[in-house]
């Protein structure tokens, strides 16, 4: 990653999709050895289009991968990400989600919300991303584990629904999904305290 700080240039997204496509059987494959494949994207990235950080959801759902793409709270990457997401061609088993670096940079609020009394909301972390008129949320939980997916299915969305209050998040919550601390998104993450007024900020800026 520190090799690509210092560098805000547009390679090739063709080339990078054209790789992906060549791979998608190794890509679609992930849940079978995350690390290696993580570290494939990340060197074709590096190799075509710099900057970007992506990350693929284990889950599948309706047939489809979700394929997230973010600047990582880096504005000079946001440009690249922009153009990597305008190249993506169609993909019937992929759906692409773009985020970009506004929201990110938002200060939080500390507060306290907890599964039990260790696990604080900035312990607990979240990133938004464009899902049609309404924002997708990936949870990241400092003990998440594949195996036990369903138990975080069950309390994340209790956990959001405090957050934002019902209203909100029976109108503006789009897919939810579950990452723990290996997550690319989790470092530049925000805290749970931190999430209505990235809300706020999302539509604002998505609007």
């Amino acid at each position: 990653m520190l090799r690509n700080l210092f560098s805000n240039s547009i390679k090739s997204p063709e080339a990078f999709w054209k790789w992906f496509l060549a791979n998608e059987a190794r890509i679609w494959a992930i849940d079978k050895d995350p690390k290696k494949v993580s570290r494939m994207i990340r060197d074709a990235i590096d190799q075509y289009c710099p900057g970007p950080q992506i990350e693929i959801a284990m889950s599948v759902r309706d047939g489809r991968r979700q394929l997230f793409i973010s600047d990582g709270g880096d504005s000079r990457y946001t440009e690249i990400v922009e153009a990597l997401c305008k190249a993506a061609p169609a993909m019937p088993h992929w759906q692409v989600i773009t985020h970009g670096s506004a929201i990110i940079q938002q200060a939080a609020e500390p507060a306290t919300a907890s599964l039990d009394a260790a696990v604080t909301d900035e312990a607990i972390r979240f990133q938004l991303f464009n899902d049609g008129d309404k924002a997708g949320i990936l949870m990241m939980f400092p003990d998440y584990v594949e195996e036990k997916r369903d138990v975080f299915a069950r309390i994340g969305p209790g956990l959001l629904k405090d957050a934002l209050g019902e209203e909100v998040f029976e109108n503006r919550v789009g897919f939810i999904d579950y990452a723990g601390t290996e997550s690319n998104f989790y470092q530049t993450a925000r805290g749970l305290s931190g999430l209505l007024k990235a809300f706020e900020e999302h539509f604002r800026y998505y609007k």
